[in-house]
């Protein structure tokens, strides 16, 4: 009987056993499925432990878990943007913890890298309104904060991104208006390097350069044809010789990114090593456009060189750069233009006008946005906008801007003034009214009957105000020798010689 008494515990001990292994079993076959679940439903960015390495390209708004500090544990991470008037802005979260990256209008080849020394970077290529392209690599530091590492103008190929390079596209105004590639290295540090020359993609025939200090590794002939095969986008521009020579051309004292438009030269090393400029056009100087960017903000205006009086050039130049940076305010009386201003950014867009010897006139359009920033710095979703005009003429034999009152005599005779298409506006137009007189295009009344809403001011005081040097440049001479007035969303380009009895005949010569 004892005997049995002992089988009986044995067997509940037994019994116990093997129960409490199975619960054992069923909780870890569940804890596994639910790994497994979690692996099919995310983008599971820690392959293995045994590697290191990691180039995955990865879509917007798609969560992603990653072992940002290869511990074995998985944190949650959201790149995705939201769209906000005309740009689009970029938000990284991690675990919940958002931050603000960077807005542009559309953001391309996302790749979330992990490098043999375990630094998790994100590459990405933005693209900005004025048609720049961008491309940003961003680190995730040890405390899961992203810092930026790298910016580099240009585009990302695709498939040519690795852990540890890349291959990015870009346009260059270097002797003429080029498309490359170039090679970079992704350092383990998360570091870009160039490991090539920019290689020049196109086979144009036609090339332009304006510069004169330029040095040819031998000697070139006149009107040899030279083909652009490599450049490292600062110093210098490899050509290839019809017969397969490769040539090295260096130039110095660059200032300027040079480009000119619809002008093309074969004749490029004409007057090579003299002090004769290479380009001969109809004036003794030649224009340049200024551009970069200002944080966010693409710049461009024009500029000039050429000039054998340098004080009078610099003053020119001085001129053209403070209208479109400073010269235009707002009602506080500060700048348009504020680039230090976090969410601001503006898009310059300058026009050449007419410009000879005498005369030089220009126009550059501008647009602001601005995003209204939390008490954090970062940008919610109320955002304005606005634009503004900057107008210039320049007389180019003594340095200085003609005003309007310098230009011609403004009386009642402007008022009666058209561009003599004899064409009538139509204010019943969905868009803004195209205006054809100068009394439309001012909102001018003569009489009683005549007030209205796109009528409402007298001769008087739009003559008072064309003659108040205080008031914004509200002209300028158009590459037709028109006279172009502007007056708040609309003007009027009126030819020259209908106005040549109020243009005073010092300028009308230089127009003639």
């Amino acid at each position: 009987m004892l005997r049995d008494n002992r089988h009986k515990k044995i067997d509940k001990i037994c019994f116990w056993i093997i129960l409490i292994s199975i619960i054992l079993m069923i909780a870890i076959l569940q804890i596994k499925h639910c790994e497994t679940q979690t692996e099919s439903s995310s983008n599971y960015l820690n392959e293995a432990p045994k590697t290191k390495e990691l180039c995955k390209k990865i879509e917007l708004n798609q969560k992603n878990l990653i072992d940002l500090n290869n511990d074995g544990k998985f944190d949650e991470v959201d790149i995705y943007f939201d769209g906000v008037y005309i740009n689009n802005r970029l938000f990284i979260s991690i675990n919940g913890d958002i931050t603000y990256i960077t807005k542009a209008k559309t953001f391309e080849h996302l790749y979330l890298l992990k490098t043999e020394n375990n630094k998790i970077g994100i590459l990405f290529e933005a693209q900005y309104n004025n048609g720049l392209c961008k491309t940003y690599l961003y680190q995730i530091d040890d405390n899961r904060k992203v810092i930026i590492k790298e910016e580099i103008e240009g585009s990302i190929i695709p498939d040519t991104v690795t852990s540890s390079g890349v291959v990015i596209g870009k346009h260059m105004n270097l002797f003429g208006n080029w498309y490359g590639t170039c090679k970079y290295e992704i350092t383990p540090n998360l570091q870009i390097k160039a490991i090539e020359d920019i290689q020049i993609e196109n086979d144009a025939e036609n090339y332009i350069t304006l510069k004169r200090d330029l040095v040819c590794d031998r000697e070139c002939k006149k009107n040899e044809r030279l083909y652009p095969v490599a450049t490292n986008g600062m110093d210098y521009m490899y050509f290839k010789t019809e017969e397969g020579e490769l040539v090295c051309i260096e130039f110095a004292n660059i200032e300027h990114q040079i480009y000119v438009e619809d002008v093309l030269i074969e004749e490029l090393f004409d007057g090579l090593g003299t002090t004769d400029e290479l380009w001969e056009g109809e004036t003794t100087y030649t224009i340049i456009k200024k551009s970069y960017m200002e944080n966010m903000s693409y710049v461009e205006y024009p500029q000039i060189i050429g000039l054998k009086d340098k004080e009078k050039q610099d003053r020119i130049n001085n001129l053209l750069r403070d209208r479109v940076l400073t010269d235009l305010k707002i009602y506080t009386g500060e700048p348009f233009a504020d680039f230090s201003d976090p969410g601001g950014e503006y898009n310059f867009d300058y026009r050449l006008g007419f410009f000879n010897d005498y005369i030089f006139s220009c126009s550059c359009y501008i647009d602001g946005y601005w995003e209204y920033l939390d008490e954090k710095g970062e940008p919610y979703n109320n955002m304005s906008s606005s634009y503004r005009t900057a107008r210039i003429t320049i007389d180019m034999t003594t340095g200085e801007e003609i005003t309007l009152t310098d230009f011609m005599m403004i009386d009642e005779r402007l008022i009666d003034r058209d561009d003599g298409t004899n064409q009538v506006t139509d204010y019943n137009s969905a868009i803004n009214p195209i205006f054809y007189t100068f009394r439309d295009a001012f909102w001018i009344y003569t009489s009683e009957e005549e007030e209205n809403f796109y009528h409402s001011n007298t001769p008087q005081e739009i003559i008072e105000r064309l003659n108040n040097p205080e008031e914004e440049t509200c002209w300028y001479i158009d590459k037709d020798k028109k006279i172009a007035f502007f007056y708040l969303y609309g003007g009027v380009d009126i030819p020259y010689i209908r106005l040549s009895d109020l243009i005073y005949p010092k300028y009308l010569k230089m127009l003639e």
